[in-house]
């Protein structure tokens, strides 16, 4: 397994996967406009983004209510995707759709819809088997953050993906500590499939958090991708919390 500890998550690559084996083994093209993610990775590998302060560092005051190890967090209300694009800035609550401009590779152009679905506090097992991997992560408290999406129109899109575009938030957007993992079943994320592309079908993204006893609590995730309106510094990423 190839491990290897990133820098500040505030300057996250934000890179687009693209599948284009459908059958068997996987290749991955990331577009030239893109600061790629996952330069360095083959197909099992883990990364630790360091933007929160560590189980060591002095951190600051909660921004928002705990959320209890022991309690899971899921969606409230289903709903429908709407073809109707989110404002930059937008918030949703859990279990809402909101949808967005999507521009993938050869300047195909789609609206994808996407909702948070649920909050999950890791078990004691995965998180054990994370800290083995990465040693930093001792102390922290493990989050899984599904989301779900659904394309909502536009052009042919299958085999690429955008999930390097969300990152787990507190609960004023700002990011927190996450833990990108390839190659692990317990929690993955994967490109959009023909089924996504043409038949309406909604795939799910796995995302980690990584929080510590005093710190900013995980609250839910921002759809923040590097060069759209939604950039986190150029932008208005869009938020999606519990």
């Amino acid at each position: 397994m190839t491990l290897q500890l990133g820098g500040n998550a505030r300057v996250r690559s934000s890179a687009r996967a693209v599948d284009r084996n459908a059958v068997g083994k996987r290749s991955q093209l990331i577009s030239a406009r893109k600061r790629s993610a996952f330069a360095w990775a083959i197909i099992a590998g883990l990364t630790l983004s360091g933007c929160a302060a560590t189980a060591s560092e002095e951190v600051p005051e909660a921004a928002a209510p705990s959320v209890e190890p022991t309690e899971e967090t899921t969606e409230e209300s289903t709903g429908t995707a709407s073809g109707d694009v989110a404002a930059p800035g937008s918030t949703v609550k859990l279990g809402e759709w909101a949808s967005y401009d999507y521009a993938g590779i050869d300047d195909a152009t789609a609206v994808i819809a996407a909702r948070l679905v649920s909050i999950e506090p890791a078990t004691a097992a995965q998180t054990d088997y994370l800290v083995k991997q990465i040693s930093q992560l001792k102390g922290y408290n493990v989050w899984f953050l599904s989301v779900e999406q659904q394309k909502v129109s536009g052009d042919s899109i299958a085999f690429d993906a955008d999930y390097t575009g969300f990152s787990p938030v507190d609960a004023n957007s700002e990011k927190i500590q996450d833990v990108t993992v390839i190659g692990w079943d317990d929690c993955t994320t994967q490109s959009f499939t023909k089924e996504f592309d043409t038949d309406g079908a909604t795939i799910e993204q796995c995302f980690i958090a990584a929080t510590v006893e005093g710190g900013n609590d995980v609250a839910g995730v921002i759809y923040a991708e590097y060069d759209s309106v939604y950039a986190y510094y150029d932008g208005k990423p869009l938020s999606f919390l519990k």
